[in-house]
């Protein structure tokens, strides 16, 4: 069994999302002490307790210490069978977060599998449901991961409500990229979602990235749209418009912060990371590093910086292949250089 400390590093639910989906795909059973031991509420959070029952359900797993507020679990993952299943977070947590875990974890299904899901699609601390799908899902698609997601509807906090659907097929190999081509980076694409607010914030909002982005000569296209949801709520998503580069960032609208401020941010950010030369993005990195480190063969690439989400994804990775040495780093002045020695997966025996 494999013991990890759900307190390492950053030390948050990232560690425990990341340790279950390792434990399915590896079949290895695990124990994670310490849960958010250093958070002001230590244990499993209802967001992180979704995730947690999900995974157990598809992978017919045995269990203990799920329950909400939990600092302790261990877990006995099984095989994951195809089919249809339905799951409603009960909350406005996010369901993207909740996918990317099930994605990486059911990298080596047999047969195909759906899975609906009812929670928050923009949420705070989670990337957004256009990052995931004009960010994410691409990079997925570029490493020959063959899934596909529906939006029904968007669900902001409080409420939630939002539902979405996806569908995965059986990989047969995790393709490794090369992706350590600087190249200029000069035109943006973009979307704004709200619901129960005036056009003109989205307008607003949207006239301060066509501004900044016309400061450092960058084309920019954003398009805007509001959606019935179940509570009110503004979301601005801007990625990279380039087949080779993946850099995105999301401005989530706040009570009492200005439509102004959010895209100044949003904007400011992504240029930020566009100037380094990067071709994956900061947040990205740390959603895709568990992908790589199952391809087969060695991946390398730009970051604009090295997180502390990352340096303790890149820890926990490693736990579940002990003995290899999987991460290279490179600092340079203006980026860092990132190269992946794949395991290939897909070769070990079950």
């Amino acid at each position: 069994m494999i013991e990890i400390d759900g307190s390492y590093g950053e030390g948050g639910g990232q560690i425990l999302r990341s340790s279950i989906a390792l434990s399915v795909l590896t079949k290895k059973p695990i124990t994670v002490n310490n849960i958010r031991a250093n958070r002001p509420k230590p244990g499993i959070k209802p967001q992180h307790h979704a995730v947690l029952s999900i995974l157990k359900t598809l992978s017919n797993a045995e269990a203990s210490g799920l329950e909400v507020g939990s600092s302790k679990i261990e877990f006995f993952p099984k095989n994951i069978n195809g089919g249809k299943f339905r799951f409603d977070v009960g909350t406005a947590g996010s369901i993207v977060l909740i996918y990317q875990a099930l994605l990486f974890a059911s990298l080596k299904i047999k047969k195909p599998i759906s899975i609906e899901l009812t929670g928050g699609t923009d949420v705070k601390w989670a990337p957004s449901w256009d990052y995931f799908v004009n960010v994410f899902m691409p990079f997925l698609k570029k490493i020959d991961i063959d899934a596909t997601v529906v939006l029904q509807k968007r669900g902001y906090y409080p409420k939630g409500g939002g539902n979405a659907t996806i569908h995965m097929q059986p990989v047969e190999t995790v393709t490794p990229v090369q992706l350590d081509q600087l190249e200029i980076q000069d035109k943006i694409s973009g979307k704004i979602h709200f619901n129960a607010l005036p056009d003109h914030v989205a307008k607003r909002m949207k006239q301060t990235v066509y501004k900044k982005c016309f400061e450092k000569s960058i084309r920019v296209d954003i398009s805007q749209k509001q959606s019935e949801t179940s509570s009110p709520g503004i979301v601005m998503t801007l990625w990279v418009d380039d087949k080779e580069i993946y850099i995105g960032c999301v401005g989530l609208g706040e009570k009492g912060i200005a439509a102004e401020h959010i895209g100044n941010q949003c904007s400011m950010n992504l240029i930020k990371m566009m100037e380094t030369g990067a071709t994956i993005d900061t947040f990205l990195f740390d959603q895709i590093l568990g992908f790589l480190a199952c391809a087969k063969g060695t991946s390398t690439f730009f970051i604009p910086e090295l997180s502390d989400h990352a340096k303790t994804n890149m820890w926990l990775i490693q736990q579940f292949f002990p003995g290899k040495n999987i991460f290279n780093t490179c600092f340079n002045k203006k980026n860092t250089k990132v190269i992946i020695h794949g395991q290939d997966i897909y070769s070990f025996k079950e």
